[in-house]
């Protein structure tokens, strides 16, 4: 069965709500409005579900190390289980270490990145400027889910590449 073209898709909706409108009107306002210009967005999903990119600053070694070390359970489902143990008060991320001028910290950085849940990341987000002042540095999501994933993988944050 071949892809119907547009015409005839836009064709049979117009029918559906003529047919629909004397027994469910309700029903045939809804078919109108996805006929209407910019409808077909009506059948997105609501942006606040779904999932939220955070992106972890890392060594290309440990991040690589970190992949190895991977369990069947996914990196979104440990950056979730940090953001809720953070909002719960139960994980407190390590404060970040600068690194040191000329100490080389820096050198092959890569960026590791994690989807977490949406509503999650942004509660993290809005609880972030009161923890940071109670830590004393500044709270993120990639300083919450970065540390834990290598805690949960026994990755050392100073991995050496093979």
């Amino acid at each position: 069965m071949s892809r119907p073209s547009i015409e005839s898709v836009r064709a049979h909706l117009i029918v559906a709500s003529e047919k629909l409108r004397p027994t469910d009107p309700l029903i045939a306002d809804t078919v109108d409005a996805l006929l209407a210009p910019g409808g077909w967005q009506l059948l997105k999903p609501a942006a606040s579900t779904g999932a939220g990119n955070v992106s972890i600053s890392m060594n290309r070694s440990v991040r690589d190390a970190l992949k190895e070390r991977l369990t069947s359970k996914s990196l979104s489902a440990y950056a979730n289980e940090a953001f809720e143990k953070f909002l719960a008060g139960t994980y407190v991320p390590p404060a970040p270490v600068r690194a040191t001028r000329n100490s080389g910290a820096t050198a092959d950085t890569v960026n590791l990145n994690v989807r977490t849940d949406a509503e999650l990341l942004q509660q993290v987000k809005d609880a972030a400027a009161e923890r940071s002042e109670e830590y004393g540095w500044t709270i993120t999501p990639a300083r919450i889910a970065g540390p834990y994933l290598l805690e949960q993988h026994k990755v050392s944050g100073t991995a050496k590449a093979k």
